[in-house]
């Protein structure tokens, strides 16, 4: 297999101009609502969602070659639906895969 350059980034901002446009497509294990998009045509294809709360946007990124994106795609949202943001005593712990 050729060397498969994959990223995974997380971010947060302040920037209300960073909050996606539309309704919620997405929903995390943790119950919150966030916006998804998917660029898989562009080089490197990107997975990128963003979760708000009270004044900050939480950003989580992943990129993979395009040609190999799909391969990755289920780990991505995988990790997605993991993605937890603020308090969390009162959710029982996320089950390992």
């Amino acid at each position: 297999h050729p060397n498969l350059p994959v990223q995974v980034r997380i971010g947060i901002t302040t920037r209300p101009d960073a909050l996606p446009q539309g309704l919620p497509n997405f929903v995390t294990a943790q119950r919150q609502q966030g916006w998804l998009s998917l660029q898989p045509t562009v080089q490197p294809s990107t997975f990128t969602l963003r979760l708000a709360q009270e004044s900050l946007i939480y950003t989580f990124e992943a990129s993979a070659d395009r040609e190999r994106f799909n391969q990755f795609l289920p780990y991505f949202y995988y990790m997605a639906g993991q993605y937890a943001v603020g308090p969390t005593q009162n959710l029982p712990p996320a089950p390992l895969p």
